[in-house]
Order: C-alpha cells, then structure tokens, then sequence
C-alpha cells in the first residue's frame, strides 16, 4: 500500500506515519497495524523549510497471511517526535494506492 502525502510543515522533528486496517462490517471490528514508517522529509538530514508542500509516498506492505481478507476502514496515524508533540502536523493524505499481489 502506498499512502501519497503532502507535507507542508516547516518545524523540524521526524515525524512517524501508521497505519491500520479494519474491517467494521464483521462482530469485533478485526484490524491489522502495518506498522509505522518514517515521513522522510522530517528526518534528520532531509529536513527543510519548505515554500511549498512537498509529496513523497509512505510504502506499507500488507502482510500476506493476516486475519483480515477485507477491509472497509484505512485509519492514519502520525507519531511526531517529542519535542514537535504539542502542536498538531501539517500534512496531507492526498491518495491510497493498493498494488494486487
């Protein structure tokens, strides 16, 4: 799964993205986490102020043997560093594409 974002934050930190899938339709709403990746725009040495927004893709692999054969939810989570905590991130979803296996 690639997640295309478009990160327009200008305060340094890294800045994690995860993601969960989930399918409500079914008793105990079953998920998978597929982890969480680096945004690499917010890494240390890759970090700059930025005029306009930068787009990069975020790769998640789906497992290929997980609980979950379907999914009707795609929830995104940002993990900033420490010291950017306080203050919320200014980053875009902008598209999810699914490559069949």
């Amino acid at each position: 799964m690639h997640v295309t974002i478009r990160n327009g934050d200008n305060r340094p930190g890294r800045i994690d993205m995860g993601v969960l899938l989930t399918n409500k339709s079914l008793p105990g709403k079953p998920s998978v986490f597929l982890g969480a990746k680096p945004i690499v725009s917010t890494q240390p040495g890759k970090f700059a102020v930025k005029a306009v927004p930068v787009e990069e893709d975020v790769t998640f692999a789906i497992p290929p043997r997980v609980p979950l054969r379907r999914f009707d939810d795609i929830t995104v989570f940002f993990f900033p560093a420490p010291q950017r905590a306080t203050l919320g991130t200014r980053i875009a979803i902008e598209q999810f594409t699914i490559d069949p296996r």
